[in-house]
């Protein structure tokens, strides 16, 4: 990991806190919010590359989410899924990259079923360890489909605007990587 890389992550997950934390829970799924925070995990899955660097970023959102978590049972169970969500979407990630995708289409799938992945697993940790009062209907779709909407353009959005910077700096500085 270069000192670079870390200055990048921590700027992205700022964001990603700050986002957090101004939505509001959704009265109709107990408070629940919807998590833009995973979109700037995907975007540094999607521009670091680096597996340690995920898994950090990963426990730091977790960090993140249960500090501003709006449903008390859910801030513990947020934290173990947005580890368990970041090694898995790293590898996911990975994998479907292999194939010849339009970068659009690209970012829409990795947003949109990287979100519903990510609503799965808190959904069966809270069922599984809390009891969780709502059903997974409700759930799906009061929360997980509009943030997996949400997710996706704000995906989009970010992840070409760090390529644009990124490519401004490049040229402006003649730097490499």
């Amino acid at each position: 990991m270069r000192l670079m890389d870390l200055i990048d992550v921590i700027f992205l997950l700022t964001i990603g806190f700050v986002y957090h934390f101004i939505f509001p829970g959704i009265p109709i799924a107990n408070g629940m919010k919807p998590d833009v925070s995973l979109a700037i995990l995907f975007v540094i899955i999607l521009v670091k590359k680096d597996f340690r660097l995920v898994m950090v970023s990963a426990l730091i959102i977790g960090i993140f989410t249960t500090l501003t978590s709006s449903v008390s049972t859910g801030a513990w169970i947020n934290f173990i899924e947005k580890i368990i969500t970041g090694g898995l979407m790293y590898f996911l990630i990975n994998w479907i990259k292999r194939f010849e995708w339009k970068q659009a289409f690209f970012l829409f799938i990795i947003g949109f079923f990287g979100t519903i992945i990510s609503g799965l697993i808190f959904t069966l940790l809270a069922t599984t360890l809390v009891g969780l009062s709502n059903t997974f209907t409700v759930l799906f779709k009061e929360v997980f489909l509009p943030t997996a909407l949400m997710n996706s353009g704000a995906l989009y959005v970010l992840f070409i605007s760090i390529e644009y910077a990124e490519s401004l700096f490049n040229s402006k500085c003649n730097i490499d990587g």
